[in-house]
């Protein structure tokens, strides 16, 4: 008699697991799992904050409108296609790219988080290829004379500086006094964070000297407030330049 009544409960529980498996799968809708991802990766300090940032933008500005309401399992290859020509008609086709890999990247930790319990909507679904980097044309000596000579006020020293030394925008945002060695020849910045605090990634990191030209467009971050002001400097003396407005 133990025996059967044992054999029924376990029965009962398969059954309510069965059945919680079943509620989950059919009412968790994408706009549940792409904020737990949001979440997830906004608290992943290994993440610079601008990708943090940009990845929420992506689920927020394009997926959760076209896919948020849905259950996960109720989407269809031809949902993903819909979203996917919306996306053709205004980025490029490597951006697209990008973001389909993405959309897939949050179905697969939500499945792997244990977020959605079903199958994966996008398993049969294969990513789309990316162009090969094409080659950046640099511009001459000529035409960054030519741009440096259209600019003017704290853009022409910014734009002067990533010329000379091939800063991206936020390294140059980032920089402060401290990044400046002029112990000896030639000068140095060094490069240890970007305009939120930290470098892209770890290649970001390196010491750039400096060329004459460099220095002479007269840049350099005096105020914690980004604010840009012609330097002046006096090559033969060790001291720092002298900010002036």
């Amino acid at each position: 008699m133990s025996n059967q009544i044992a054999s029924k409960d376990n029965r009962d529980n398969a059954q309510t697991s069965i059945i919680g498996a079943s509620a989950v799968e059919s009412v968790t809708t994408f706009a549940e799992i792409a904020q737990k991802w949001i979440h997830t990766r906004n608290a992943d300090t290994s993440l610079a904050v601008s990708t943090r940032r940009s990845n929420e933008c992506v689920v927020t500005k394009w997926m959760i409108p076209a896919f948020g309401h849905m259950a996960i399992s109720t989407i269809t290859g031809g949902d993903i296609e819909q979203f996917l020509s919306r996306l053709r008609r205004q980025l490029t086709s490597d951006t697209v790219a990008i973001y389909y890999r993405m959309l897939r990247m949050i179905v697969r930790q939500a499945i792997q988080r244990g977020w959605y319990r079903g199958p994966n909507p996008l398993e049969r679904c294969n990513p789309l290829p990316m162009r090969a980097p094409s080659l950046v044309e640099a511009l001459t000596v000529d035409e960054a004379r030519r741009l440096l000579g259209e600019l003017s006020g704290q853009l022409r020293y910014k734009v002067g500086l990533a010329l000379h030394t091939g800063l991206r925008w936020g390294e140059i945002h980032g920089l402060s006094w401290d990044d400046l060695t002029i112990d000896s020849a030639p000068w140095t910045l060094t490069v240890r964070r970007n305009y939120n605090g930290r470098p892209k990634n770890e290649a970001s990191t390196a010491t750039i000297p400096l060329s004459r030209d460099a220095v002479s467009v007269g840049w350099l971050r005096c105020s914690p407030r980004f604010w840009v002001y012609r330097c002046s400097f006096d090559a033969r003396s060790t001291s720092t330049g002298r900010c002036r407005s």
